[in-house]
C-alpha cells in the first residue's frame, strides 16, 4: 500500500513553472516528483489541519521579520510608525504572542512591507503579486513617496533584474525603498512593478521617472531560476537576512 503509484498527469506550462520553481526551494537533489509529492502533501495537511492557515500565517508573519533582520528593540518603534497599538515587551521576545497582538492589524503591516495581505494571513505561498507587462503607471513612483514613512527618512532605487537566459519576458522591475531607523539601523521593503522585455517603452519610461526624480537606479543580471522565483512572487532569499537578491554584486 505504501509503494507509489505510477501516474500520468499533464500539466499547464504555469503549473510546471510553478513545480519547478518549488522543487527548487526544496534545495539539494529534490526532483520534480518530489516537487509534486511535497505539494500533495500540503494539500493533504490543509485538509486535515482546520488551524494549517493560522500556523502558516504564523511562519509566514516571522519570515518577514527575520528576511529584514528586525531586533525586537525596533518592533514597537516600527509598530507606532505605522499607527498599530505597541506591545509589552514580554509578547514582542514570542513568537506566537507577538503574531496574536498582529492579527488584527495585517494590512497595516502587509501595507508597510508591501506584501501581499494574504500571505500574512497565510492563505497564499507568496509574498508578492507580480504583474506581467502592464501598462506604464504615470503616478505610480510619486505614489510611493506620498505612501512611505515620512520618519524614517526613506531613500528610494529603481531595480532591474534582467535574464540572459530568457527569451520575450526578461526582465523584473522593482522599487526598493530604504527606510532608516536609526543612526546603524535600516531596513529595505520592495515593491514589484512588473514583468517586461527589456526592451518595452514602459522600462524605458519607469527608468526616466525614476531619474526625474533623482532615484538611484541599479541593474543587475540573474539566472532563469531566479527570475522564475520572481515572477511567482517570491522576492525572499532562501535563507532570511542574506538581503536581497543581486544587491551584493
Amino acid at each position: 500500500m505504501d509503494e507509489p503509484q505510477k501516474r500520468t498527469v499533464r500539466f499547464t506550462p504555469q503549473q510546471t513553472q510553478f513545480l519547478e520553481a518549488l522543487q527548487q526551494s526544496l534545495g539539494g537533489k529534490a526532483s520534480f516528483n518530489d516537487a509534486v509529492s511535497h505539494l500533495v502533501n500540503l494539500g493533504m495537511q490543509m485538509n486535515e489541519d482546520p488551524f494549517f492557515a493560522y500556523h502558516q500565517a504564523k511562519w509566514q508573519t516571522d519570515d518577514v521579520f527575520k528576511f529584514h533582520i528586525i531586533p525586537s528593540i525596533f518592533i514597537n518603534t516600527l509598530l507606532k510608525a505605522i499607527s498599530i497599538p505597541e506591545i509589552n515587551e514580554t509578547k514582542v521576545n514570542s513568537k506566537d504572542a507577538l503574531f496574536q497582538m498582529l492579527r488584527p492589524h495585517i494590512d497595516k503591516l502587509a501595507k508597510f512591507f508591501n506584501v501581499s495581505s494574504a500571505y500574512l494571513k497565510g492563505e497564499k505561498p507568496f509574498p508578492y503579486v507580480m504583474p506581467y507587462a502592464q501598462p506604464f503607471h504615470h503616478g505610480l513612483l510619486e505614489q510611493m513617496e506620498r505612501d512611505s514613512i515620512t520618519e524614517f527618512q526613506p531613500i528610494y532605487s529603481l531595480l532591474k533584474y534582467t535574464c540572459p537566459e530568457s527569451v520575450g519576458i526578461d526582465t523584473a522591475l522593482y522599487v526598493k525603498i530604504e527606510y532608516q531607523m536609526d543612526l546603524y539601523k535600516s531596513i529595505n521593503v520592495v515593491k514589484p512593478i512588473g514583468l517586461y522585455a527589456a526592451s518595452d517603452i514602459e522600462v524605458i519610461q519607469y527608468e526616466e521617472m525614476a531619474q526625474t526624480l533623482r532615484w538611484r537606479c541599479f541593474n543587475f543580471a540573474i539566472d532563469l531560476n531566479t527570475l522564475n522565483r520572481f515572477s511567482m512572487g517570491t522576492f525572499l532569499p532562501e535563507k532570511p537576512g542574506r538581503g536581497l537578491p543581486c544587491l551584493s554584486q
